[in-house]
């Protein structure tokens, strides 16, 4: 039997106040994907998602000139798995620079407030979360056609009509400029929260980088979420 995800959901989660599809223009992200110990992996996961073998997390840090926000800067840490036998990312948690209302109206809890910083120089990108949490350096990026990217899915914990209930977010970017890199390295050793520290990169196993427009597609709530 595959190993269901250990995250307790107590009650008391953030409501969904925005269903509608977020779309940020303007923006520019990086994305790295990166084995992470099984432990960290399974706590974040929900007990209705399966881990992968190997277990890997993700991390999406993304500045947008404009969304329904207004200009927004986050940083999102994501925990694999599969749910009813698909890919996704779960939200674990995540660092607002920027409204924090409307990005928890429309992602659940688990985000709080905080510096997030993304610069990209010719071929080198980096980026820094709140003032330890994680720093990222893509050294070289190489341009790639766009269809080598890959964006699955994100699932989500929020309240829905009282319940706690796993909600599915399509990812659909429009890219202007794509890039892969290679000696990526996520540093979150010297993390002042537990969780970031958990997630340590084991072993880096890709790292891309996008300018365009980042959307998340109209939510999906899911069956309640099994206790």
């Amino acid at each position: 039997m595959p190993d269901r995800g250990q995250r307790k959901i107590a009650g008391g989660e953030a409501p969904l106040t925005d269903a509608a599809s977020w779309t940020m223009t303007g923006a520019r992200w990086l994305q790295l994907t990166f084995e992470a110990s099984r432990e960290a992996v399974l706590g974040g996961l929900p007990c209705d998602v399966t881990r992968t073998v190997p277990c890997y997390a993700r991390l999406l840090v993304i500045d947008a000139d404009e969304s329904p926000a207004g200009p927004l800067r986050m940083a999102v840490l994501l925990a694999g798995g599969r749910y009813e036998m698909q890919p996704r990312n779960i939200v674990v948690g995540g660092v607002v620079d920027g409204s924090l209302e409307a990005v928890t109206g429309a992602f659940g809890r688990g985000f709080a407030p905080g510096e997030v910083s993304l610069v990209r120089d010719g071929a080198r990108v980096e980026a820094t979360v709140g003032e330890s949490l994680a720093r990222v350096t893509l050294p070289a990026l190489r341009a790639v056609d766009s269809t080598m990217l890959r964006w699955d899915s994100w699932i989500a914990v929020a309240a829905v009509n009282g319940d706690a209930r796993l909600v599915d977010y399509t990812i659909e970017p429009t890219i202007a400029q794509a890039f892969l890199a290679k000696g990526a390295t996520l540093e979150t050793g010297a993390a002042s929260d537990a969780t970031w520290r958990a997630f340590r990169c084991l072993n880096m196993i890709s790292a891309c980088y996008a300018e365009g427009t980042f959307v998340f597609g109209a939510r999906e709530a899911r069956e309640p979420v099994i206790e």
